[in-house]
C-alpha cells in the first residue's frame, strides 16, 4: 500500500516536473523568438522618422557635427554582404624581393629601418604610399583641416582639398572666425613640403565652377611657384563611395542658407523646423562618356602644369569610364569605396548604395 502510493505520488510529481519543464523551454523559445523578432524589425528606425521626419534622413544627434566626421559609411552595421579592409591577410614571402639587394647595399642583414617607402603616383613623388583623400567642406572636416595639412606635408604625402570648401568658406578670406577658407588649407600643405614630395590636388564642384576656382587657382600668384614645381593637380569628382550618384551634402544653420541658396538646391524650411539647420545639396554634374573625354581634354589644354585626377565611386559601369580614362591618358584615379565618407550622407545611401573598396576592385 505504502509502496503504491509512493509510486503514484512519484509518477504525478514526475508528469508535473514534465509539464513544467516543457513550459519552461516553451516559455524559453517563445521569448527567444520575441527577441528575435524585436532585434531585427526596425522599431527604432520607425520611431525615428516618425517623429524627425524629413530631418531623419540624415544621421542626428546632439553632437552631430563631430560625429559625422568619425562616422563614416555604415558599413559596420549592416549584415556582411561584402568582404571588407578588414578580412585581407598578407602572406609574407620567404625569398622577399629586393633583400638580398638592399643588403649588397648596406653591407649587413636589413632591418625594418632600412626599407625605403619612397614612391611615385599620379604625378607625386610620395614619402610612402599614402594620400590624404580629398574632405571638403563639412563644417568638422574643414575645421581641422590645417592640422591635417601641417601633418600631411611634413610627412611629405600628397594631400585632397575637397569640393565646396571656396563656395562654403571663401577663397582667401574667412567668412567665418572658426572655419579655414580653401587658401589657407591649399598654402598650409605646400609650405609645410619639404624637398621634391608630395603634391596637392583640388577638387571644383558644380558651384565653385560658378566662381571658376581652377581658373583662380591656375592664375594665384602665391600658388604659382607650386604649380611650375609639379605640385599641384586638379581632380575631377565624378562620385564618392558612400553616395554614389549624389552630390555634396551638408547641414548649414538657417542664416548661412539664405547666403548659399543663390548656388546651392536648399529646400524651402520654415524657422521652426530642423532644429535651426537645414540640408545643402551640391550638384553631381552630369557625365557622358563625350562629355568625360571633352573635359579631360579641355583640362589638359587649360592647365598643362596640373596632374589630372579622377575620383570614382563604386558604380556598375566603371570599367566604362575607367577605358575612356586610360585612353585619356590622366594622371591618378581614385576608387571610392563603400567606406570612404564623413557620414554627411542619406543613411538610406550609405547603408543601400555602392560597394566597398574590395568588392569595388
Amino acid at each position: 500500500m505504502t509502496r503504491s502510493w509512493w509510486f503514484t505520488i512519484e509518477s504525478l510529481f514526475s508528469r508535473a516536473t514534465s509539464k513544467a519543464l516543457l513550459g519552461i523551454i516553451g516559455l524559453t523559445s517563445f521569448f527567444d523568438d520575441l527577441r528575435e523578432a524585436w532585434s531585427s524589425y526596425p522599431y527604432k528606425e520607425i520611431i525615428r522618422r516618425a517623429r524627425k521626419g524629413v530631418d531623419a534622413v540624415y544621421p542626428q544627434g546632439r553632437f552631430w557635427p563631430a560625429l559625422m566626421a568619425v562616422k563614416g559609411a555604415a558599413v559596420v552595421e549592416q549584415p556582411r554582404r561584402f568582404a571588407t579592409l578588414d578580412d585581407i591577410l598578407l602572406l609574407p614571402p620567404a625569398f622577399t624581393p629586393l633583400r638580398l639587394k638592399k643588403m649588397s647595399e648596406i653591407l649587413r642583414e636589413p632591418n625594418y629601418s632600412d626599407v625605403d617607402l619612397g614612391t611615385e603616383f599620379g604625378g607625386f613623388r610620395a614619402s610612402m604610399p599614402l594620400m590624404v583623400a580629398s574632405m571638403g567642406s563639412v563644417q568638422m572636416a574643414n575645421r581641422v583641416s590645417l592640422e591635417i595639412a601641417k601633418a600631411a606635408g611634413r610627412l611629405g604625402v600628397p594631400m585632397g582639398v575637397g569640393e565646396n570648401v571656396a563656395t562654403m568658406w571663401g577663397y582667401s578670406k574667412r567668412i567665418r572666425r572658426n572655419q579655414p577658407c580653401f587658401k589657407e588649407r591649399v598654402m598650409t600643405y605646400l609650405e609645410a613640403t619639404e624637398g621634391e614630395v608630395g603634391g596637392i590636388v583640388i577638387q571644383q564642384s558644380v558651384e565653385d565652377a560658378y566662381n571658376e576656382l581652377w581658373n583662380r587657382v591656375y592664375s594665384d600668384p602665391d600658388i604659382e611657384p607650386y604649380i611650375e614645381k609639379g605640385a599641384v593637380g586638379f581632380e575631377v569628382k565624378i562620385g564618392q563611395g558612400a553616395k554614389p550618384g549624389l552630390g555634396g551634402e551638408a547641414r548649414v544653420p538657417l542664416k548661412e542658407a539664405v547666403r548659399l541658396r543663390d548656388k546651392y538646391h536648399i529646400p524651402e524650411v520654415s524657422e521652426t523646423e530642423g532644429g535651426g539647420y537645414v540640408t545643402r545639396h551640391s550638384a553631381p554634374g552630369t557625365y557622358t562618356p563625350d562629355i568625360l573625354r571633352g573635359m579631360v581634354r579641355m583640362m589638359r589644354n587649360n592647365y598643362p602644369r596640373c596632374r589630372l585626377w579622377v575620383k570614382l565611386g563604386p558604380f556598375r559601369d566603371l570599367p566604362q569610364v575607367l577605358r575612356i580614362l586610360l585612353e585619356e591618358r590622366v594622371d591618378a584615379v581614385w576608387i571610392d569605396g563603400k567606406e570612404g565618407g564623413t557620414g554627411m550622407s542619406p543613411q538610406a545611401s550609405m547603408k543601400h548604395l555602392g560597394l566597398p573598396l574590395l568588392a569595388a576592385l
